[in-house]
This record gives C-alpha cells, sequence and structure tokens, in this order.
C-alpha cells in the first residue's frame, strides 16, 4: 500500500512538473490597525518592465516574457476569483508609463511587479508582485506581496493568477479588511 501511494504522490508530482505548475505565496501586513472590512475592491496593476542596463540579462529576458502573459491574465481573472469568493471586484491595466489613476470611492488595490530571478538556469524563475491596498480617505491600508514560481518555462497565465488569489485572499482576511472569514478561499 506504501509503494502505492508513494507511486501515486511521485506521478502526481512528476505530472504537475510536466505541466508547469506555479506555486504562489503571499505575505503582507496591516499598516492601518482599525481598518473594517469592506467587500468591494478596484484592482489596479501596474505593467512595469524592468529596465535594461546595457548588459544581458536571461532573468530579466523571461521575467518580461512572463509579465507579458500574466498582466492580462490578472486584469481578466482575479476580479473572477475575488467575485467567487463574495469580493466585488473589478479591474484596470494600466497602458505602460501611465499615471495611477486617483484612488474613488472602493479600495484600491494596486498590483506591480517588484524583483525577479532564477530558480535554477535551465528553466526555473520566480517573479514577486508588491501589493498594496489604499482607501481614499485613510491612505495605505496594507502592503504584501506575492511570490510567483515554476521549476520549469510555465507561462504565468490564469492558472498562476488562480494560485495566488487563495493566498492573497487569506491575507487580507486575516488583517479583516475583506470579510470572507465563514470559508476558505477557492477559486471557480
Amino acid at each position: 500500500m506504501k509503494k502505492l501511494l508513494l507511486t501515486v504522490a511521485l506521478a502526481a508530482a512528476g505530472a504537475a512538473w510536466l505541466q508547469g505548475c506555479v506555486v504562489a505565496h503571499a505575505t503582507g501586513q496591516a499598516v492601518v490597525a482599525d481598518a473594517t472590512p469592506d467587500n468591494h475592491v478596484h484592482i489596479v496593476i501596474v505593467p512595469t518592465h524592468w529596465q535594461d542596463d546595457g548588459r544581458p540579462n536571461a532573468a530579466r529576458v523571461a521575467a518580461d516574457r512572463h509579465l507579458a502573459t500574466l498582466f492580462p491574465a490578472l486584469a481578466t481573472r482575479m476580479p473572477q476569483d475575488f467575485r467567487h469568493n463574495g469580493v466585488e471586484a473589478d479591474a484596470t491595466l494600466l497602458e505602460p508609463d501611465a499615471p495611477m489613476p486617483a484612488p474613488g470611492g472602493t479600495r484600491t488595490l494596486v498590483i506591480r511587479p517588484s524583483q525577479a530571478g532564477w530558480i535554477d538556469r535551465s528553466a526555473g524563475t520566480w517573479l514577486d508582485l508588491s501589493v498594496t491596498l489604499i482607501d481614499a480617505g485613510r491612505g495605505v491600508l496594507w502592503k504584501g506581496s506575492i511570490r510567483l514560481s515554476s521549476g520549469t518555462p510555465a507561462s504565468y497565465d490564469a492558472s498562476a493568477v488562480d494560485h495566488a488569489v487563495i493566498p492573497l485572499l487569506e491575507q487580507l482576511r486575516d488583517a479583516k479588511l475583506i470579510d470572507i472569514s465563514w470559508r476558505r478561499p477557492t477559486t471557480p
């Protein structure tokens, strides 16, 4: 029986590796301790590209390739995942170098890339996204980050967003900034 379980576990791990599974982890902390939960958020994705320093940098090239698929996926899939979990959301993907819009009546979740690198030189990469929740009246409520990583040359697409949403919602729930305490977040 143990051999069968080990074989199944190894087969599942191998299948995930071959499919280019993306792993996500989110961390963060509240900046304002007495903020109340609000299940309405406007997501703003800021498409930053890495600065070219004149030297060849394969990690930067790979990160830009990943961001080209990740940005549109964040704009379309993240609001769906938030709504699936009881948080009304919409998203805006800014044009490169466009100014940040002024915060409106809805809290704004700003997502922008902050770092990228190699897990190993053969294929694996990681990508860090900076995440900030802003309230027009109170300023920054929460700061955090999401790390996406893959041991293969997987594209960071809608499935990567699904992996990132659950830990992000858990962080916002634990900081009492959204009210989904009655269940564990899921993706559709």
